[in-house]
């Protein structure tokens, strides 16, 4: 246990989850850690509680800071941590992790000479918890690693399910002010990796609370995952051209996620915001690019193709899926 993992905390008005996160982080069977709370401006006794923790357990630092979003708080632990420790990872304040998550993602990481190790999680929902295992992997090679992990649902955009050598994060930092930080970093992180490892078993628990603002549907967060896809083609337009392909497929679907949202209901659309019929005939203008794309799946491109004819039948036919599915 000669190196050190740094592990940063963001934390905001937490203080109903924030103990069993942090004493969830301490009692790891790997020791050597450095554990970095950052109280990014929390309004109840978030502060209190990082203080005092920080009086139990000397390897525990807590930086107070304005609030500024999540991004910030972990930019604000980056850069108290990235010329100590030998590794970064992320636990999010109302999270957990098994006693042993960073003793198996170090000796994996140190195993594989890698770069990144990343395992699976549960999810945390009320009374239910739901496991999600990835596919055993190991890519090699910067090529490779970008082909195998890029967009990959067996590479979670999350940054929390994974130990990172943390000269990756040397200029990397989280975009402010931004949604979906963890998903506008994945190409600059992804860039200086040359060794990822995949392991399936679970060992993060990621808890969506009832109520939870981050699970709550609104246009402004629908919108802004379109912007999300948008800036990151325009990266990969410039950087890594091979993967544009793979870029438009992702904005494909998240703008008929967008147009789902808008025509069942589930977000309300502003005045001067995107409407059901801007994105048909956003469809109806890329039709034949999407058709000629061979990373969007036939079953999506069926889809396309009837939000581009009718935005009527289109609802019905999801409809009639949803029902069949039940």
């Amino acid at each position: 246990m000669d190196d050190l993992i740094s592990v940063i905390v963001p934390v905001y008005n937490a203080e109903f989850y924030l103990r069993q996160c942090i004493d969830s982080i301490i009692k790891q069977t790997y020791t050597n850690l450095e554990i970095v709370l950052v109280n990014d401006g929390s309004t109840d006794n978030s502060g209190k509680i990082c203080d005092e923790y920080k009086e139990i357990d000397s390897r525990i630092k807590v930086i107070h800071k304005m609030n500024g979003g999540l991004s910030s708080a972990r930019n604000a632990g980056l850069d108290v941590c990235i010329s100590g420790g030998d590794y970064i990872a992320f636990v999010d304040s109302d999270d957990w992790i098994e006693s042993d998550m960073f003793e198996k993602l170090y000796n994996e990481i140190k195993r594989v000479n890698g770069d990144i190790v990343v395992c699976g999680y549960y999810i945390d929902k009320q009374d239910q918890t739901y496991i999600k295992k990835l596919e055993k992997g190991i890519f090699v090679g910067n090529d490779n690693v970008l082909k195998k992990c890029f967009y990959n649902k067996n590479f979670p955009n999350a940054v929390w399910c994974k130990l990172y050598n943390k000269n990756i994060f040397n200029e990397v930092r989280f975009p402010e002010g931004k949604l979906y930080e963890d998903m506008l970093i994945i190409l600059d992180v992804l860039e200086k990796t040359s060794v990822v490892s995949i392991i399936p078993e679970a060992f993060y628990h990621y808890s969506q609370r009832l109520n939870s603002i981050m699970n709550e549907k609104t246009y402004h967060k629908s919108f802004e995952k379109i912007l999300a896809c948008e800036n990151i083609l325009e990266k990969v337009k410039v950087r890594k051209p091979d993967l544009m392909n793979l870029a438009y497929s992702q904005l494909y679907k998240h703008y008929m996620y967008f147009l789902d949202d808008i025509i069942f209901g589930r977000i309300n659309v502003p005045t001067n915001g995107v409407t059901s019929e801007m994105i048909k005939k956003y469809f109806q203008k890329n039709i034949l690019e999407i058709l000629k794309n061979l990373n969007v799946k036939s079953k999506n491109k069926l889809m396309y193709i009837i939000i581009s004819l009718n935005l009527t039948f289109y609802k019905m036919f999801v409809e009639f899926v949803e029902k069949v599915r039940k």
